[in-house]
């Protein structure tokens, strides 16, 4: 999938009432969170972030 087309396809899932999907969205959005805070931890300790 190209970025940007996973959340479209979310949000059409979500209309859906797919319980299933939503679990799933659940886990991704943890898993992004705590892949951004990771990375402005990387950078903040490299010196890198403003």
């Amino acid at each position: 999938m190209e970025k940007g087309t996973l959340p479209i396809f979310i949000e059409f899932m979500h209309e859906k009432n797919n319980i299933a999907l939503n679990f799933l969205c659940n886990i991704l959005c943890n898993q992004c969170a705590v892949h951004e805070e990771y990375h402005e931890l990387e950078l903040s300790e490299r010196g890198l972030l403003c």
